[in-house]
């Protein structure tokens, strides 16, 4: 079996995950059966392959599209623009995390575990928005009647 490493010690290439803030290697194992197996092994020893990361970025993806898809069934309450205000927030502060070489590994998990519970909070105050708003859509779509 051959091990290609992929990356050197660059810690985080364009193409990363842009909400990991561990530092990683890219990893190629060839030989594997069914083909060349491509891992990314993190400083604190986790490793995740590749397919799991664009599962998870892909997993964010649709759930902006269910978001976006929600939010356009109530558009007097405004959620697209400040869930978007949410997000950004989130990943600056990610960002700062993953940027600040003074912090250790655990530091930065803790602020982008932090930043998460933040724009979390923001969806869970829209999602009950939005319930509020469709019960009272229902009451007076049944009082009219």
């Amino acid at each position: 079996m051959l091990i290609i490493l992929s990356r050197g010690a660059a810690p985080h290439p364009p193409n990363t995950d842009r909400r990991e803030v561990r530092h990683s290697i890219t990893l190629q194992f060839n030989g594997a059966p069914g083909g060349p197996l491509v891992a990314h092994l993190f400083n604190d020893g986790g490793i995740k392959s590749s397919e799991q990361m664009y599962q998870e970025i892909n997993q964010r993806r649709a759930e902006d599209k269910r978001l976006a898809a929600g939010e356009s069934k109530f558009p007097a309450l405004h959620q697209t623009a400040a869930r978007r205000q949410a997000k950004t927030r989130t990943m600056t502060g990610i960002q700062a995390a993953r940027n600040n070489n003074s912090w250790s590994t655990m530091q930065k998990q803790l602020e982008k575990q932090r930043a998460g519970q933040e724009y979390n909070l923001v969806l869970q105050t829209q999602a009950q928005a939005r319930a509020t708003a469709a019960q009272a859509a229902a009451q007076a779509a049944t009082g009219n009647n």
